[in-house]
């Protein structure tokens, strides 16, 4: 696969996302745009075609990527809220 530089204008507020999820992934923000921009071409021209099924699923293999939350598990059951 070859690969090309670009320049790419974007807000403060997406630097600082791209910057965000760089950290938690111990590398740069040009790495974290170029795999989304990546996504995005392998995922063609939009979503609005896909069945439930496959946006589904590609909703959880996004989710996958989030890291846990530090910390002890958090009950979240509604039986919770009354101890």
């Amino acid at each position: 696969m070859s690969t090309v530089a670009i320049q790419v204008a974007v807000s403060d507020t997406t630097v600082d996302w791209l910057d965000r999820k760089a950290r938690g992934q111990g590398t740069d923000r040009a790495q974290i745009a170029s795999a989304v921009l990546e996504d995005a071409a392998k995922a063609g021209p939009g979503t609005a075609g896909l069945s439930t099924q496959e946006r589904l699923r590609r909703f959880r293999e996004l989710a996958d990527q989030i890291p846990a939350r530090p910390g002890p598990p958090v009950d979240v059951s509604r039986e919770s809220i009354y101890d």
